[in-house]
């Protein structure tokens, strides 16, 4: 079993911008397929203007338990800090959190 997040604004679709992104949705995996699928809101969160470098402490905190983020786009530093956290980050084209996860899954050559 793993879990699978992937930022979205209307429970559907795979937000363009993930620290913008309204909710997260994580994807519980048994036997490649969704056994089930929660919505974390994104709190809302400030960046300082003069620190280049800022934190994504929230987000991390948010995707506790998720060990793949889907994104449609990743900056440098929600990368960095992802991989301080142990988690793995995948750039997909797809538009839907459905397809999404269905092509990651099929990239996969075991069960997961």
């Amino acid at each position: 079993m793993i879990k699978i997040a992937i930022p979205t604004s209307d429970k559907t679709s795979v937000h363009k911008r993930t620290g913008q992104a309204a909710f997260f949705a994580v994807a519980t995996i048994q036997n490649n397929s969704i056994s089930h699928l929660e919505f974390r809101p994104n709190p809302p969160h400030t960046h300082d203007e003069d620190d280049l470098k800022h934190s994504h402490r929230e987000i991390i905190q948010l995707l506790e338990g998720c060990k793949v983020l889907l994104a449609r786009n990743i900056g440098k530093n929600m990368k960095a800090a992802l991989d301080e956290a142990g988690v793995a980050y995948e750039k997909t084209s797809e538009e839907s959190i459905g397809d999404a996860i269905s092509h990651y899954l099929s990239q996969k050559a075991t069960i997961l």
